[in-house]
């Protein structure tokens, strides 16, 4: 969807922090795929949600977006008209396409994202459940020491 490329270079604009990755190569919008990626963690997936997962080639990073929200941004695109009908699905794309963004860019850069960040939940959700696939941020966000001993 040519919608979260466009929303991805206004945010890139608006804040001058470029980034090299399209967030269109990362969508993926079935929940079944994104169970089989990320396992019953998907089963509390929103709407939108950036998922990092740790498998034996490296990391994979996505964002997924619900294949319904997708489907009513398409029939009425936000960029051309915002109005009540399509506010809360321009929003969940919105803030999906924002933090991807925000996450690609910080990690490029070698910064750690604090905990004042929208990371704080996924990391938390991550590390209470050591029993099921964790989205690994500490390894990708490269937390310090004193960080992950403070969790």
């Amino acid at each position: 969807m040519q919608l979260l490329r466009r929303m991805q270079t206004l945010l890139a604009q608006l804040y001058d922090a470029p980034v090299r990755e399209d967030v269109q190569d990362f969508v993926l919008s079935d929940r079944q795929r994104l169970s089989e990626m990320v396992g019953e963690q998907a089963d509390e997936a929103r709407d939108e949600q950036v998922f990092v997962v740790e498998e034996a080639q490296g990391m994979r990073l996505g964002l997924f977006i619900d294949q319904d929200v997708l489907a009513r941004l398409a029939r009425r695109d936000p960029l051309e008209a915002l109005d009540e009908d399509n506010l809360p699905d321009y929003c969940t794309a919105l803030e999906g396409v924002s933090h991807f963004h925000y996450l690609v860019w910080s990690v490029a850069r070698g910064r750690n994202v604090s905990s004042g960040t929208p990371w704080q939940a996924a990391r938390t959700r991550a590390d209470s459940r050591m029993d099921r696939p964790r989205w690994c941020m500490r390894e990708l966000l490269g937390e310090q020491e004193s960080e992950k001993s403070e969790g």
